[in-house]
């Protein structure tokens, strides 16, 4: 991670925190959002709509933007895609869960209250 990405850094508009998030997330077992685009099977997580590539910037509400399928949108404020940090503000249940499980199979030390 760039520290021109951490808070008060000059990479604007990663400059928030929400890039730090989004590292995390690699760190806890997530992938981003776009992973593979319309082929294969994304980023692993069942209720992740599938999308061909990155949203930038602060993406339009209501449009399907790069979604694969007719019916959704992709997921524009995700902490997994690579929005502008202050539009990053969700994770979907399924990633949660994922995190949980990586955490409960890889990550018990977080766990423990002396690590704390």
């Amino acid at each position: 991670m760039l520290d021109e990405s951490l808070p008060g850094g000059s990479a604007e508009p990663y400059n928030l925190g929400m890039t730090a998030v989004h590292e995390v997330g690699h760190w806890l077992g997530l992938y981003h959002t776009f992973q593979g685009g319309c082929d294969g099977v994304g980023d692993h997580v069942q209720d992740t709509p599938a999308h061909s590539s990155a949203n930038y910037g602060k993406p339009e509400e209501g449009k399907p933007h790069n979604a694969c399928n007719i019916n959704d949108f992709a997921p524009i404020h995700n902490y997994m895609n690579y929005v502008d940090d202050d539009w990053m503000n969700e994770l979907t249940t399924a990633q949660e869960t994922r995190i949980k499980e990586q955490i409960m199979m890889y990550r018990t030390g977080l766990l423990n209250s002396a690590n704390v």
